[in-house]
């Protein structure tokens, strides 16, 4: 056989993606011609079908070595690089191809691939459009347009050129995984799950979708699913770094903190630059009260990557919990000077503010934080809680003025509960320090039944939040002190244990009066035999319990208590960044480049 003849075999087992028979097909035709630039080429897709990077970059450099003007050896030469995450030599190279033939769709395309990779997505949305300008059916070109105009945060329209994409080939898996990506982004979860599920039954080994998916899942706080997808993440590609940061912010979130340190662990392991992951690390460590390490993995994310705002304003907070508030300080102006609008490092400025009772600048850094994160409701509370400590500690509670900044501050706080009707499960504490609050405030107003009614609702909410025994106590007080119901009420209408309550009332008037009646009519009882001295015994206990604890009862209440000042709201907790959807599939299309 010539070495055209067993180019020719090698070329018809790629397309059958048989890539390590066909890698012996094409040595044996470079044995036969050591010149022979094709077989030099298709050497190299075969071992990038291996996934054998660097061994393919040899093999395309060989090519192009035999055969300077070989465009499809530049372009796969790029691609390669592309991978390799060397980008500007990947831009060289198909620029290399297109000077050699300007129609060369491909090269187009991979250019797109390496602008998209340097971050310069104006320059490869237009690659991408020379490349569907040659060939609007080009798949992989539609697919670049889409991951470029997601990078400009143009995700309708990336949403349009991914739909074109899939009119083209509707079972192209990396075109529904990137779908499901721009779908997360204009957070419409629900879409994007099924774009990551249509990912998947396409090609069901499909790590990014799998991970895609479990932050879908995440983002839905359907938390035990999203776990098993990026289990299937991990179990189709061990090395990919963001499946296991992701689980870990699923852990971290269910407050399986140990779990969480592990798997960021693992994410640095894989990738020790992965400045998210140390930060991630940091704030399980500080969650674990082993502040010493949390500060230096938030150092070490810092060190990795300088712009990252997050670990600076994690570890700000950090040492005002330590009572450092020199460093707090330094800590939160340094992440203010890379980002002014850091929703996190705004409302530890507050905090700090409240500490040194500057409660009018604590204000303006509380609704900075509001306004940068207009999702987000503990800037709200916490800017509430300064308006109460400045109205408190600058006007007199008699005033009108008074009076009327804490009307303020409740219709603040019952716009932000209504956006909260039905709640998800990760915001059951806000909305239970909001109900708690709001409770707090129509008392302070003298409306004790609204005050009840909201104090009620938040002791009801299913929520784990330090918030409910204070909420408990206070709905204790109003409905014993200040609302004095009936003794009748007081039993069969509390608003705390009420069902308890109900059983025991009905206990301690059912025994008596059946004893009574027995007495009174011993005719109609005559087969119940009654043991006279157990029966006084009864009596006298039951009456002073059933009168002890009737409220109405005032020669024998207990003293009213006082009520404390309105406590803080709920410390910050370390900031996680949203789970990492990974670099997208930008699809090279190798097969048609040799």
């Amino acid at each position: 056989m010539t070495a055209e003849e067993w180019l020719e075999n090698g070329n018809d087992l790629i397309k059958r993606k048989k890539y390590g028979e066909a890698l012996k097909i094409f040595e044996k035709a470079i044995e036969i011609n050591p010149d022979f630039a094709e077989a030099w080429n298709g050497k190299g897709v075969a071992l990038d079908g291996l996934k054998r990077k660097k061994d393919a970059l040899e093999a395309y450099e060989e090519a192009i070595d035999k055969n300077p003007d070989f465009a499809e050896a530049w372009t796969n030469k790029g691609s390669v690089l592309v991978d390799l995450t060397e980008h500007e030599e990947a831009l060289t190279a198909f620029e290399k191809a297109i000077d050699i033939n300007p129609q060369f769709v491909e090269a187009w395309n991979g250019k797109g691939n390496a602008l998209y990779g340097l971050d310069r997505n104006e320059d490869a949305l237009k690659a991408y459009e020379e490349a569907i300008d040659i060939n609007p059916q080009f798949v992989e070109a539609w697919n670049g347009k889409g991951n470029a105009l997601d990078g400009l945060t143009r995700y309708e329209d990336a949403l349009e050129a991914y739909d074109k994409a899939l009119e083209i080939n509707p079972r192209f898996p990396e075109v529904w995984n990137n779908k499901g990506c721009t779908l997360g982004q204009l957070k419409r979860y629900e879409e994007a799950l099924k774009a990551c599920e249509r990912a998947i039954k396409i090609k069901s080994g499909d790590a990014r979708a799998w991970n895609n998916k479990g932050i879908a899942l995440y983002e839905l706080a359907r938390y035990k699913k999203a776990l098993k997808a990026y289990d299937k993440a991990i179990k189709d590609d061990p090395q990919l770094v963001e499946a296991w940061y992701n689980e870990g912010i699923v852990h971290h979130n269910r407050r399986k903190y140990k779990k969480a340190l592990k798997t960021y662990e693992k994410a640095i392991e894989l990738n020790s630059e992965y400045a998210a992951a140390w930060n991630g690390k940091g704030a399980a460590l500080c969650t674990l009260e082993r502040y010493d390490e949390a500060l230096t993995a938030y150092e070490k994310a810092i060190e990795k990557d300088p712009t990252y705002v997050q670990p600076i304003s994690n570890s700000g907070e950090l040492y005002f919990n330590l009572g450092d508030l020199k460093s707090a300080s330094e800590k939160m102006e340094g992440a203010l000077t890379k980002d002014k609008t850091f929703t996190s490092a705004l409302m530890l400025k507050g905090e700090i503010e409240i500490e040194k009772k500057d409660y009018g600048s604590a204000n303006k850094s509380f609704e900075a934080a509001i306004r940068s994160d207009l999702g987000n409701l503990r800037p709200l509370l916490w800017n509430a809680y300064a308006k109460y400590l400045k109205a408190e500690y600058s006007l007199n509670i008699k005033d009108k003025e008074y009076q009327e900044e804490i009307v303020a501050i409740i219709r603040e706080l019952e716009r932000a509960n209504d956006l909260f009707k039905k709640p998800r499960k990760k915001e059951v504490v806000t909305k239970a320090n909001i109900l708690y609050y709001l409770g707090y405030f129509y008392y302070k107003n003298k409306d004790i039944f609204a005050a009840k009614e909201k104090l009620k609702e938040c002791v009801k909410l299913k929520s784990k939040s330090a918030i409910k025994p204070i909420a408990r106590e206070l709905l204790g007080y109003i409905w014993n002190y200040e609302i004095r119901p009936p003794w009748w009420s007081w039993w069969l209408s509390s608003p705390l244990y009420r069902g308890l309550k109900r059983i025991v009332f009905i206990l301690l008037l059912t025994i008596p009066s059946f004893l009574l009646i027995h007495t009174l009519i011993p005719e109609y009882f005559h087969v119940i035999k009654v043991n006279w001295p157990i029966y006084k015994e009864l009596i006298l206990i039951a009456l002073p319990i059933f009168f002890l604890f009737s409220p109405s009862i005032k020669s024998i209440k207990t003293k009213e208590i006082e009520i404390e000042l309105l406590n803080a709201p709920p410390s910050f907790e370390p900031v996680l960044p949203t789970p990492k959807t990974g670099e997208r599939e930008k699809i090279k299309g190798l097969e048609n480049s040799r």
